[in-house]
């Protein structure tokens, strides 16, 4: 009988230990600040007394407006 060619599909059997993807670096403390968006909190004049039932802002006192583009 002939040998069958190796599947290419099948796992290879080896003793090594699986390689564990690399582990990123942890942030120092000036990168952690520059990755935050500054965000601002502004109460709303009607505390969301006009707003229908099950709208996001119905009775809300306040909304947090977040910056779109990074300031220096």
């Amino acid at each position: 009988m002939s040998e069958l060619p190796p599947n290419p599909f099948q796992e290879q059997q080896t003793n090594e230990e699986p390689q564990l993807p690399p582990q990123p670096k942890p942030q120092t403390q000036q990168q952690h600040y520059a990755n935050q968006v500054p965000v601002e909190l502004v109460s709303l004049p009607s505390k969301g007394a006009v707003y229908p039932l099950g709208h996001p802002l119905c009775n809300e006192q306040a909304v947090e407006i977040r910056c779109m583009s990074r300031t220096r």
